[in-house]
């Protein structure tokens, strides 16, 4: 192969792990800032409480967008 067309599949294969892994990324730091200022304005520093619901909605996501991931 030449070093031109490894290049390019290495950038679409960067190019497609982004845009696969994004939603995920983004539903878990929104979640993670809306936990944080929670916390924050109510001063409890539980972790647990910033940890579960960031892992639930992750999966949440994960299950919803899954035939768009695959296909």
């Amino acid at each position: 192969m030449m070093q031109s067309t490894l290049v390019s599949l290495g950038v679409e294969t960067f190019k497609i792990a982004l845009y696969i892994s994004l939603p995920m990324l983004l539903s878990g730091l929104i979640a993670g800032l809306i936990i944080s200022i929670f916390q924050a304005t109510t001063q409890i520093n539980e972790t647990t409480l910033s940890f579960v619901p960031k892992i639930l909605l992750v999966v949440v996501v994960i299950i919803f967008l899954m035939p768009w991931m695959i296909s």
